[in-house]
C-alpha cells in the first residue's frame, strides 16, 4: 500500500446545521441518508453504508488513488458498523412490493474513520476555518439531498405503476360502411387509485420532510444569496411545503411527476382476439403537478423554482379514456368480452437511472414469454417469422410434449441444426408453427439519467438570459465529469440511442424530458466547413444537425451496465 498524504478538514469548533449533514461535537457528524432493500435490516444497512461513504468522501478524500484501492472499497461496508455511533429513524416504510425503504439521521464518528484511514498508511493533516466549514457542510447537504431524492424516486417509480385499478365499459358497435363489414366498438376505460397511491404520497412527504431546509436554514441561504426551491404537496386535505437546496433536486422530482400519465395509463385490454396497451383519448384527467414559472423560462432555460404536487387518494378517479376499437364482423364474432388489468411494473430504475433496455446475453431467441404452458408475452423486437398470440397454449416442441421452458431453451441451442416446430392450442384449434429463431448480438444494458445535467459552473447566455447548459463541447465534458447516483461513467447518448430514447421511452410519457431547445447527442463530425453535432428536437420529433459552437441544447446523460 502506498503512503498517501491527504489534507483533511476536521471540525474542532462547535457548529450546528440542523438537517442533512451537520456536526454534533468536535469529532462526530450527523448525516441524513436513505436506503432500500428486501428486508428492513437490508434497507438500514444501505443507509448506514451510504452515510459512512459520504463522511469518508468529505473528510478523508474525494479524489485520491485510495478510492481506486478495491481492498479499501470492499472494507467500507464492514467499517460502517464501527463508525456509526447512533441513528434516528425519520422514515421507515414497507413498500407495496414488500421491500423496505428508510431514511435515517445518522451520527458518524470521524475519529474512527480517521483511525481506519491511518491504519491504511495514510497521513492526516488538519486544517480549515469556520466559514469554510459552514460552506462545506452546505455543499454536503446539497449532495446528500439529491442522493436521497434519487433513491426515493427509484422506490416510487415502481410503486406508482401499481397504484391504479381499472374498469372498462363497452357500448353497442357502430357500422363504418354501408356493407356493415367494418365496425367500431366504443370503449370507456376508467382509472381509479388504489391504496398504493396513499403509500406513495406518505413516502414522498416523509422523505422530503426529512431533508427539507428548516426556517433558519432558509434565512441563511437567503443571506448568502443562494437559491431556495420549494415543493408543495397537497394530499388528503393537508398541504406540506418543502424547502430544497438544488435545481437538480427539483429536476429529479419533476421527472417523476411528469411520468404521471404513463402511470395512470398502465393498463392492458384483452378482447380474446387481440390486446392493446394504454390507448384512449383523454376524457377526464387529474392534474398531478404544476411547474411554477413562465413558459418562456421553462422552454429555453428548463428552470423553475417551485413545484406543486396534488396527490389524489384511494378510490379517486384520475383518468377516463375513450377508445374506438375497430373490428371486422368476423373479428367481432370471436370477441366474448373485454378484460382489463394493470400491467404492473414494466419500467424500472436501476444501475443509476431509467432502464432503456436491459443487457442481453445473445444467442438464438424467439421473443416469447411462457408461464404454465401459456404464452404470456410476445416481443415486438423480433421479425414475424411466426404467429404466436397471447393465450396460446404450447402443446409440443419438435414432436415432444411440452413440459417446461427448458425445452424451449434447448431448442434454441440446437438451432440452426434443425427447425423448431411448435404445436400450439388456440381456442379449439391446434396450430403448427414453424419457428425461425433470430440471432441476437449480446449487448450491454442502457440507462438514462433521472434528470438533466446542468453546467452550473459555466452558464451560457441565450437571448439575453442565462441558461445552464451551453455548447456541445461543454455538454460533453459536464456529462463525462458527472457522478450521478454513485456512478461516474456517464456520457452523451449516441444519435441512435437518443432516437431510441425518444421512440421507446419519451413517446410513452416517461423521463420528464423538456419540450424545449432539443437534446445533444454525442455524435459529431467535421463537414469541412464546421464541426457539427446531432441533436433531437422533441417538439418536431426529428433529429437535426447543427454547429457545435454558439448553439445551446439540453443534456441528459446515459451509461451502460
Amino acid at each position: 500500500m502506498k503512503n498517501f498524504k491527504i489534507i483533511v478538514t476536521l471540525f474542532f469548533v462547535l457548529f450546528n446545521a440542523k438537517n442533512g449533514f451537520s456536526q454534533t461535537n468536535n469529532k462526530d457528524v450527523t448525516i441524513t441518508s436513505s436506503g432500500s432493500g428486501k428486508t428492513l435490516e437490508d434497507a438500514k444497512q444501505a443507509a448506514l453504508r451510504s452515510a459512512t461513504e459520504q463522511a469518508f468522501g468529505a473528510f478523508i478524500s474525494t479524489k485520491t488513488e485510495m478510492f481506486n484501492d478495491q481492498v479499501v472499497a470492499d472494507q467500507m461496508s464492514s467499517v460502517s458498523s464501527g463508525n456509526i455511533k447512533s441513528y434516528e429513524v425519520l422514515n421507515e416504510s414497507q413498500l407495496p412490493d414488500m421491500r423496505w425503504g428508510v431514511t435515517l439521521k445518522i451520527i458518524v464518528s470521524i475519529d474512527k474513520l480517521t483511525s481506519f484511514v491511518q491504519a491504511r498508511g495514510i497521513n492526516i493533516e488538519v486544517q480549515g476555518g469556520l466559514f469554510a466549514i459552514n460552506i462545506k457542510q452546505q455543499l454536503l447537504n446539497e449532495q446528500g439531498e439529491i442522493n436521497t431524492i434519487t433513491d426515493m424516486i427509484g422506490v416510487l417509480h415502481e410503486s406508482f405503476q401499481s397504484s391504479f385499478d381499472y374498469t372498462i365499459k363497452s357500448s353497442d358497435p357502430k357500422s363504418l360502411d354501408a356493407e356493415s363489414k367494418n365496425w367500431e366498438i366504443p370503449l370507456e376505460i376508467i382509472s381509479k387509485c388504489n391504496k398504493n397511491i396513499d403509500f406513495c404520497a406518505n413516502y414522498l412527504i416523509k422523505t422530503l420532510s426529512a431533508i427539507s431546509l428548516k426556517e433558519d436554514e432558509v434565512q441563511t441561504y437567503t443571506s448568502l444569496k443562494k437559491q431556495v426551491y420549494t415543493v408543495t404537496i397537497n394530499h388528503n386535505g393537508n398541504s406540506k411545503k418543502i424547502y430544497l437546496r438544488k435545481q437538480s433536486s427539483i429536476d429529479a422530482i419533476n421527472s417523476l411527476t411528469q411520468n404521471w400519465e404513463f402511470y395512470v395509463r398502465n393498463f392492458v385490454v384483452n378482447s380474446g382476439e387481440n390486446q392493446f396497451i394504454g390507448k384512449g383519448q383523454v376524457s377526464n384527467f387529474h392534474k398531478f403537478s404544476e411547474r411554477v414559472n413562465s413558459d418562456h423560462e421553462y422552454e429555453f432555460r428548463g428552470i423553475f423554482n417551485d413545484l406543486i404536487i396534488r396527490f389524489p387518494t384511494q378510490g379517486n378517479t384520475v383518468g377516463t379514456f375513450l377508445y374506438d376499437d375497430k373490428k371486422t364482423l368476423s373479428q367481432i364474432e370471436k370477441i366474448s368480452g373485454y378484460l382489463i388489468k394493470p400491467r404492473g411494473v414494466v419500467s424500472m430504475i436501476k444501475n443509476g437511472g431509467y432502464v432503456i433496455y436491459d443487457s442481453i446475453e445473445g444467442g438464438y431467441k424467439i421473443g416469447i414469454g411462457v408461464q404454465e404452458k401459456k404464452v404470456t408475452y410476445v416481443s415486438n423486437e423480433f421479425p414475424a417469422y411466426y404467429d404466436f398470440k397471447i393465450g396460446d397454449e404450447i402443446v409440443s416442441i419438435n414432436g415432444k410434449p411440452y413440459e417446461n421452458f427448458d425445452q424451449i431453451k434447448t431448442a434454441m441451442l440446437n438451432f440452426p441444426k434443425g427447425n423448431v416446430i411448435m404445436n400450439v392450442k388456440r381456442g379449439e384449434d391446434v396450430l403448427k408453427i414453424k419457428v425461425m429463431p433470430r440471432y441476437i448480438q449480446p449487448r450491454k444494458g442502457l440507462v438514462l439519467a433521472i434528470y438533466d445535467i446542468r453546467n452550473e459552473s459555466k452558464p451560457a447566455s441565450y437571448g439575453g438570459e442565462t441558461i445552464v447548459v451551453g455548447e456541445w463541447k461543454d455538454a460533453k465534458k459536464v456529462c463525462e465529469d458527472s457522478t450521478l447516483n454513485g456512478f461516474d461513467d456517464w456520457r452523451l447518448p449516441s444519435k441512435n440511442e437518443l432516437q431510441l430514447i425518444f421512440d421507446n421511452f419519451y413517446s410513452f410519457g416517461l423521463g420528464g424530458l423538456i419540450d424545449g431547445n432539443g437534446y445533444w447527442s454525442g455524435d459529431s463530425w467535421d463537414d469541412s466547413v464546421s464541426v457539427k453535432a446531432h441533436y433531437l428536437d422533441l417538439k418536431q420529433k426529428k433529429m437535426y444537425a447543427t454547429n457545435i459552437g454558439g448553439q445551446y441544447r439540453f443534456v441528459r446523460a446515459v451509461r451502460n451496465y
